[in-house]
């Protein structure tokens, strides 16, 4: 049985590029990828692929943040995030594969997810995944207070 990977892929080396099955198209400015993961190659990299989603949320971003988190944190964990102002945050999380299709899921009720990576293994392996959330009303100037200190 094949393991198929389907995907959206912006950069590819020379050398992934030979290795795409004639099933691969563009669509939509982008390319359609077809992976068979009988290839040694693809089957190599299976095992190590960090898995990178895109988003855009149009909820206010406080809002958006803590429910995304709740989300997260039920299927997987939340090792690191960083935020760029207030216009985008990027969790890096850890998931096992087999919980993936759920985040995916959740996640994609809830903001717009631009990436479709299918998984279909039963495996408790962990994965990392890079989320990165583009919030819609920011304004690219957020301001923090820091609070005057006594003494």
């Amino acid at each position: 049985m094949s393991f198929y990977l389907v995907g959206f892929a912006i950069h590819l080396t020379k050398d992934c590029k030979s290795r795409l099955t004639n099933k691969s198209r563009l669509t939509n400015n982008s390319l359609l990828i077809i992976m068979n993961f009988n290839d040694p190659y693809w089957a190599f990299m299976k095992n190590n692929i960090n898995i990178y989603w895109k988003a855009i949320s149009n909820r206010e971003r406080h809002a958006a943040i803590s429910e995304i988190e709740t989300i997260i944190n039920r299927h997987g964990f939340i090792m690191d995030f960083h935020m760029f102002s207030d216009i985008e945050i990027c969790f890096n999380i850890e998931i096992q594969e087999k919980k993936i299709p759920d985040l995916f899921a959740d996640l994609n009720y809830h903001i717009s997810m631009d990436t479709c990576e299918t998984f279909t293994s039963d495996s408790e392996k962990e994965r990392k995944i890079f989320l990165n959330i583009t919030f819609l009303k920011g304004t690219g100037d957020l301001k923090i207070e820091v609070p005057a200190v006594p003494g």
